[in-house]
């Protein structure tokens, strides 16, 4: 006797996310109070699962092997799946032991690393009694009129505004900007959670985030992407720079009238702090914080962030090691690729500029910290790559040799255009 197919458990939900031009569903795990998206390729294999449990002959699957073993393992390490195929379950198992391995290692990374805290949806139920109006239209109003008049002020006091960022980085300065910074994460956070209530959502964590030692909040607020309209899930995304910015405005209103005093300086570092933060990292689409989610819902891609980096893998593994990647009914467009070649300058990018940082504001320890973390940002993929030798060799049986040979080529390019 065959053993039974894997299929979901039955009290998942999986929903149609309303409003985009593509397919995307998305998973609530009730149990959990966890929300995932997948794409439409992604849900017809799971419906493919369905059929042949329910004995329908299924039409061809539109995802090779390796992709729905890969599936299936993402499903096993979520633990959506009913356990009733023991061999199945045991391999899902070890991939999720091997994820976890993973994670831990990820949290060994000293540029970047979380730890969560506690459940705080019945603090927010509370707060969304009297600070709900913050996501309505009325504070809008009020936000739009503080906007302009901080703009109006600025682009009269320009000048003098930006000649008092010289002592930035004086001690008694970055004690102010870390306690001005906490809060304004705080900030941040609570208006994502307020928005999300509005719309009937939950939010199921919280914890910090560290960047180099410098911590944000943040709050799991994936319930959002089961709300039926994209700008509630877009309003949910921006509602963090939202008020961060009308705390900026304030600011600049209280600065432009208070040049020269304690309270002025304090008002000068809270602009520059909100507006930094704000664009740099929560607008940055290229990394997985707000800009991100507001770029993959405008744009109705699910998934963009990891379609766009195994798009870029799959292109450098046929031109470095003449091997065709994960084949698909639809390859990725070229603003997939784009940003997946975004992402990857973008990570280059933040692991030099932070380790500059660190030796600046630690010395000799913050080389050290660098070091570190490229070491454990760089083992994974090497590590990966080796225990992939064996699937290489399949693909390509002269892998090894194409390999050396472009990496000769390059690095003669490079050594003429160097000399």
């Amino acid at each position: 006797m065959s053993e039974p197919i894997p299929r979901l458990r039955d009290d998942l939900k999986i929903t149609l996310l309303e409003g985009s031009s593509t397919d995307t569903y998305v998973i609530e795990d009730p149990l959990r109070n966890s929300f995932y998206k997948i794409g439409g390729r992604e849900y017809r294999f799971l419906c493919r699962l369905d059929s042949i449990n329910n004995g329908v002959m299924p039409s061809e699957s539109e995802v090779s092997k390796e992709e729905a073993t890969t599936i299936l393992q993402w499903l096993g390490s979520k633990q959506l799946l009913q356990k009733q195929n023991e061999e199945l379950m045991q391999s899902l198992e070890n991939a999720e032991q091997q994820g976890r391995k993973k994670s831990l290692l990820a949290r060994l990374n000293l540029i970047s690393f979380r730890i969560p805290l506690f459940n705080p949806d019945p603090f927010l139920n509370y707060c969304n009694r009297y600070l709900g109006w913050l996501a309505g239209p009325v504070f809008f109003v009020v936000w739009l009129l503080a906007a302009l008049l901080a703009v109006a002020l600025l682009l009269s006091n320009g000048e003098r505004f930006f000649s008092e960022g010289s002592g930035f980085f004086a001690p008694l300065n970055l004690l102010i900007l870390t306690v001005v910074w906490i809060v304004l994460k705080f900030l941040h956070e609570l208006s994502h959670a307020l928005a999300c209530k509005r719309y009937g959502g939950g939010v199921y964590a919280l914890g910090v985030l560290f960047i180099l030692f410098i911590p944000l909040t943040y709050v799991n607020a994936s319930s959002s992407w089961s709300f039926s309209s994209r700008w509630q899930r877009i309003h949910v995304a921006v509602a963090g720079m939202y008020l961060e910015l009308f705390v900026a405005w304030l600011a600049i209103i209280y600065w432009a009238t208070h040049i020269g005093t304690v309270g002025g300086m304090l008002a000068h570092n809270t602009v520059l702090i909100a507006g930094v933060s704000s664009l740099l990292f929560n607008a940055n689409p290229l990394m997985r914080f707000d800009g991100y989610y507001i770029l993959s819902d405008i744009t109705a891609i699910p998934n963009l962030y990891f379609r766009g980096l195994a798009a870029v893998r799959n292109s450098a593994m046929r031109f470095w090691l003449g091997i065709k990647g994960d084949t698909e009914s639809q390859q990725p467009s070229l603003f997939v690729k784009a940003y997946g070649i975004g992402v990857y300058c973008w990570r280059i990018l933040i692991l030099f500029s932070l380790g500059y940082l660190a030796s600046k504001m630690f010395s000799g320890w913050g080389l050290l910290i660098t070091m570190l973390a490229a070491i454990g940002w760089l083992y994974q993929p090497i590590a990966g790559f080796i225990a992939k030798i064996p699937h290489y060799r399949t693909g390509n049986p002269s892998f090894a040799s194409h390999l050396t040979i472009l990496l000769v080529l390059t690095g003669s390019v490079a050594s003429l255009l160097l000399f």
